[in-house]
């Protein structure tokens, strides 16, 4: 355990401690962060972040679109297969998946919610695609008869 160590004449931003009972006479400094941390923070200014934010939601919404592409596909086999389009064993499999794939710093809530809300999407696009084809099928049926 670490105590503080005051010292005439120190002048350091971080703390300074001493090990008890330590045989080395030199206190040990402890600092929140690195100098390499510190450096590599005040690099990146306020518009580096929001562009780098900026990066990362561009590369969200082509994920999101991909796993809706995802998504309408299996919509087209449950209808081929005749299964029904909510299947709550499943969205609970994907939400403990993305659950415990969490590493933070959003909570295991923060993350089942926004998953809730991605499978709704989905799950409204799913329903759209069933009916603009169930449509095309009778305008189909119309014009052949």
């Amino acid at each position: 355990m670490l105590r503080p160590y005051k010292e005439r004449g120190t002048a350091h931003r971080g703390k300074v401690f001493r090990v008890p009972n330590s045989p080395n006479p030199f206190p040990v400094f402890r600092f929140v962060r690195s100098r390499l941390a510190m450096a590599r923070d005040s690099a990146m200014n306020l518009s580096d972040w929001r562009r780098r934010i900026d990066e990362i939601d561009k590369k969200l919404v082509e994920l999101l679109n991909e796993r809706s592409r995802c998504a309408l596909e299996i919509g087209k086999l449950k209808q081929a297969a005749k299964i029904p389009l909510y299947q709550p064993d499943r969205e609970s499999e994907v939400l403990a998946n993305a659950e415990s794939n969490n590493s933070g710093p959003l909570t295991d809530a923060a993350i089942r919610r926004l998953f809730e809300r991605i499978i709704d999407e989905a799950r409204a696009a799913e329903r759209a695609a069933m009916h603009t084809d169930s449509n095309s099928h009778v305008k189909n049926s119309e014009e052949d008869a």
